[in-house]
């Protein structure tokens, strides 16, 4: 089996570049640059068994593939992509939702089988090692986090606030807070004016931004009690941090070996996802790290023991962080009890993330090609 991976140039870093490395020990696969793709490119494209685009791909290129694409946008919130008169516009896809032969991948909430957008819950290793390699772990605690926008608008901080720890369909939520709470004045500016902070789409955006940056401010709030008493490395944006942290700026894919293998601890926080596993658990798991996540629903039907859950009650971070150090040994035999377990439904329950492709691109034979 071949696959093709379709990029922007500049999405090639970080856990992008890490997932297709991963991917590469069980497939053969090729890579091409969105802005560099000529004909012969094409041609070697439409050789593969079916193609991986990152988020985008632009029409002219679109219409000279003839192979099953898939798609990866991990928050395929429609209406970002679809209103070019909203303020969260980025790209277009009508050109993509048109295509027959192109199904997307994303999260569970923003699913839509009308318009062939899929969730997804593969993991990018087939079988994670249990063998413990003979790094000096000096880093007790690991966190990695980027940037996130906080909101002035009343509605937008009081649903943050009220929703800290639900760890369901966030949409859901926001629909039922947004019709519950718009005045009759509200409703009347929210069909006149797309724009303002009225609208559904401009609170599901701000929200998002909001609940994730509340989220890492508690975290962080958390990370500071532990640092006097134990060895913690930060990386990522801190630009609107209002805890300081000692922070080493943004981990480049060619320290990942490095700094995953020295950690014992890293924190996986999700961007709200339902049934996207986060790349930060599947790497931790590759380098014998134990992963601290939010109780999301994925992560329960893996069997992750409760101990390696937190969410946002009474600095319960920091209280899992620090008995998991104080019992390191007794705790790294229970993470590796899991994985025992988790490579035997990987097996069973095909959750390998090549299979769910395979399964996808024949759908696309089956009934576009």
């Amino acid at each position: 089996m071949k696959i093709s991976f379709i990029i922007m140039e500049k999405h090639d870093h970080g856990f992008i570049k890490k997932g297709q490395k991963l991917l590469e020990r069980s497939v053969e696969t090729l890579y091409f640059y969105i802005d560099k793709i000529d004909k012969d490119s094409l041609s070697q494209i439409n050789k593969s068994d079916f193609i991986l685009v990152r988020q985008f791909i632009p029409e002219d290129i679109l219409k000279n593939i003839h192979v099953p694409i898939i798609v990866f946008n991990e928050r395929l919130y429609l209406p970002n992509y679809e209103k070019s008169f909203s303020s969260h516009y980025r790209f277009s896809i009508k050109h993509m939702l048109k295509k027959k032969n192109l199904i997307f991948l994303t999260d569970k909430i923003y699913e839509n089988h009308k318009k062939k957008i899929f969730s997804y819950n593969g993991l990018w290793i087939d079988c994670f090692p249990l063998n413990s390699k003979k790094n000096i772990k000096d880093i007790d605690l690991l966190f990695l986090s980027g940037h996130n926008n906080h909101s002035k608008s009343f509605k937008v901080k009081n649903f943050s606030e009220i929703n800290i720890n639900n760890f369901d369909n966030i949409i859901l939520a926001m629909e039922k807070y947004y019709s519950k709470n718009l005045s009759f004045r509200e409703k009347l500016l929210k069909l006149k004016f797309y724009k303002n902070e009225f609208s559904f789409d401009y609170f599901y955006n701000s929200s998002l931004n909001n609940l994730r940056f509340i989220r890492k401010q508690k975290n962080l709030h958390s990370i500071n009690t532990l640092n006097k008493n134990y060895k913690i490395r930060y990386y990522g944006d801190n630009s609107n941090d209002e805890v300081f942290i000692k922070n080493h700026g943004l981990l480049e894919y060619e320290n990942f070996d490095n700094i995953f293998d020295r950690s014992k601890i890293i924190i996986c926080t999700s961007p709200c996802h339902m049934s996207i596993i986060n790349e930060r658990f599947i790497i931790a798991l590759e380098h014998n790290i134990i992963p601290l996540v939010e109780p999301y629903p994925q992560y329960k039907k893996l069997n992750l023991p409760e101990e390696f859950f937190f969410d946002y009650k009474n600095e319960n971070l920091s209280t899992k962080v620090d008995n998991i150090l104080k019992n390191y040994s007794k705790y790294f035999e229970v993470y590796l009890d899991f994985k025992k377990n988790l490579n035997k439904i990987i097996k069973k329950d095909t959750i390998f993330i090549l299979d769910e492709f395979r399964l996808k691109s024949e759908y696309i034979k089956n009934n576009y090609l």
